[in-house]
Formats: structure tokens, C-alpha cells, sequence
């Protein structure tokens, strides 16, 4: 894996990120996620740069103010 690519697990969730195909897949065994998982492409990934590398985002599960999904 390149130090672009990285994925990180743990109790519960499951996340893949690779930058040579612009794809963040998060799978998850909890009632919000899949296991099957939660594909992520293009404008999808929010990208900042960082002082210690990129940071990268997707919103999982959207809520309003009032709390509503």
C-alpha cells in the first residue's frame, strides 16, 4: 500500500481510502453503517492540506440543527 492509500481498523469499523482511484469505503457492523460498507468518490471527499499530511472527510450520516437525519 502507498503512503497515499491507507486504511485503518477497529472495533466496529472498517475504512479504506485510496488516492489513486479517489475512493473512501467505510464499512462499519453498527445500526447507522453496512457491512457491506459506504462507498465515496470525487466531490464526495472534502480534502485539506495539513502541516502533517492531508486531511480527508465525508460526511456519514447528515443532521440538520434540529437534530434530524
Amino acid at each position: 500500500m502507498s503512503a497515499a492509500n491507507f486504511r485503518l481498523k477497529g472495533p466496529g469499523i472498517d475504512v479504506d481510502y485510496r488516492a489513486d482511484g479517489d475512493e473512501l469505503t467505510v464499512r462499519g457492523f453498527g445500526p447507522r453503517m453496512s457491512e457491506a460498507g459506504d462507498t465515496f468518490t470525487g466531490p464526495a471527499i472534502a480534502r485539506t492540506a495539513t502541516d502533517v499530511g492531508e486531511l480527508v472527510e465525508v460526511t456519514l450520516l447528515g443532521i440538520d440543527r434540529s437534530g434530524n437525519s
